[in-house]
């Protein structure tokens, strides 16, 4: 291979470049494209798994060797990733992150709010109670009214 050939072999490194801030960078929709599932590298050398299709990580987010707990040691580190181990709410698995009678008490006065609310969430009663109107399909930022064929969506952690 010359030296004015691209390097196909490389392994990626995140975050990637992007040209435009609403839409994935160029590499990223090349990988899903050919390789959906590809060993990458944070800034600081550490090795992570990038997936970049719904099939491939609705099958990896339901495994339950996944986690998104902070404080399991496998768990990769960002260059700036200062933070504790344990006690942050998104970090935390189910059923520690919520419990239920504070669940319903939080969903109770996001569905009675009159405003706009932006919520991520895994949680099929939460997206029930809530009856919401839109849905934003990431990372492509699609934007469509919610109807219930994206419930299975909601499965993926």
């Amino acid at each position: 291979m010359s030296t004015s050939e691209p390097n196909t072999t490389a392994t990626p490194t995140f975050p990637m470049e992007r040209t435009c801030p609403l839409a994935p960078p160029d590499e990223y929709q090349r990988m899903r494209a050919t390789a959906p599932v590809v060993r990458a590298a944070l800034p600081n050398g550490a090795p992570v798994w990038a997936v970049t299709r719904h099939a491939e990580a609705r099958q990896i987010l339901s495994d339950p060797r996944i986690s998104s707990n902070t404080g399991r040691p496998e768990r990769p580190r960002g260059p700036d990733d200062d933070r504790p181990d344990d006690g942050f709410f998104v970090d935390m698995d189910p059923p520690d992150n919520l419990d239920p009678a504070s669940k319903a008490e939080v969903l109770a006065a996001v569905a009675a709010y009159r405003g706009a609310v932006v919520m991520v969430t895994h949680d099929q009663e939460a997206v029930a109670a809530l009856r919401p109107d839109r849905v934003l399909l990431l990372p492509d930022g699609v934007e469509d009214l919610w109807n219930d064929g994206y419930a299975d969506l909601i499965t993926l952690a």
